[in-house]
């Protein structure tokens, strides 16, 4: 068992790209980790009110954040999109602010977070939790494409584009 010091393990990612038949485009981001409480970081603590509003239905100390970007017209750069904590969309504002502020703080936290100290479980990668937290087919489970998904290249470069949709989104809401 791999044991977390960073308040968050078994961190992974995904990206999908969508084309319909008309030329409209969206795109898919998904972050999954664990949330754990230890001596340098109290995440799952932290998000105990959020976890309350949107619980993860395959594991409740699991955090799932999608975001959805969509262009609604093809011929012009009028891009749209959604956020979503396990499931429950949350739209920017000043009641939601405090939700987006413990997701942008993680979100750092984990770019921040030095390489050797991202820990993923080899139990939770051959886990059916695994592939339930993410869009995955039977096919796409070898284990290349797997650890890819959680090496702490791609969860941080995810997390770092996740952390500027996230802040942009808030400073054009809020000004």
């Amino acid at each position: 068992m791999e044991i977390s010091f960073q308040g968050f393990r078994n961190a992974g990612v995904q990206k999908h790209v969508l084309y319909s038949s008309t030329g409209k485009r969206a795109s898919l981001t998904i972050f999954n980790s664990e949330l754990t409480n230890d001596f340098k970081g109290k995440d799952l603590d932290s998000f105990e009110k959020i976890f309350k509003k949107s619980v993860n239905k395959q594991n409740p100390n699991f955090l799932t954040l999608e975001l959805w970007k969509y262009r609604k017209n093809p011929k012009n750069n009028d891009v749209r999109s959604a956020f979503f904590i396990n499931e429950k969309e949350y739209k920017v504002s000043d009641e939601t602010l405090g939700v987006f502020e413990r997701v942008a703080k993680l979100l750092n936290k984990i770019c921040k977070t030095p390489d050797e100290e991202f820990k993923v479980s080899k139990d939770y990668l051959e886990s059916e939790d695994m592939a339930k937290n993410f869009i995955l087919e039977k096919d796409m489970l070898e284990e290349d494409i797997v650890e890819s998904m959680h090496s702490p290249e791609c969860v941080k470069k995810v997390a770092g584009k996740l952390l500027e949709e996230i802040t942009d989104e808030v400073e054009t809401v809020l000004s």
